[in-house]
């Protein structure tokens, strides 16, 4: 009888502890997404440098390299290459932490790339410095090219 009363405190302790790894996974998910935004944020006004990647001048793509390596997250220094990177995330279903692209003056390349935010707000490292964008900004709303999550 001992034995029939063993196997369902198992299977409860393997559920539990089943929900306590994906509460840790979505804590460090958060945590990630938190850092990476706080330490963008703390980047705003550097300036601009072709090819810069940090830590006190960046370029759009040295800017998401360096941000995202700060969660263990490699990426290249390159706008293009970085969109092979991560899961596609269609416009509506945008979270903070997910990368978005656009092209230059109607290219069909990938040129420019920054953080989303929140709000319909991005992050980036713009001919003016690092600062916070509108994804509804004319500019950024016909050039806009897609958008990857990386942390899920």
């Amino acid at each position: 009888m001992l034995l029939l009363h063993s196997q369902p405190l198992l299977a409860n302790t393997v559920e539990e502890d089943k929900k306590t790894i994906e509460s840790y996974q979505t804590d460090k998910q958060t945590n990630d997404i938190t850092n990476l935004l706080m330490l963008g944020h703390s980047k705003l006004g550097s300036p601009y440098k072709w090819g810069g990647s940090g830590p006190s001048a960046f370029d759009c793509s040295g800017f998401t390299q360096y941000i995202y390596k700060h969660v263990g997250i490699k990426l290249p220094h390159n706008a293009a290459l970085q969109f092979n990177h991560g899961v596609f995330i269609s416009k509506q279903k945008l979270q903070p932490g997910d990368l978005v692209f656009f092209g230059y003056y109607g290219s069909r390349k990938i040129g420019h790339v920054g953080i989303f935010t929140g709000n319909n707000s991005f992050i980036h490292a713009s001919s003016g410095g690092v600062k916070y964008s509108s994804l509804g900004n004319r500019y950024y709303l016909n050039n806009y090219k897609g958008a990857k999550r990386l942390i899920n």
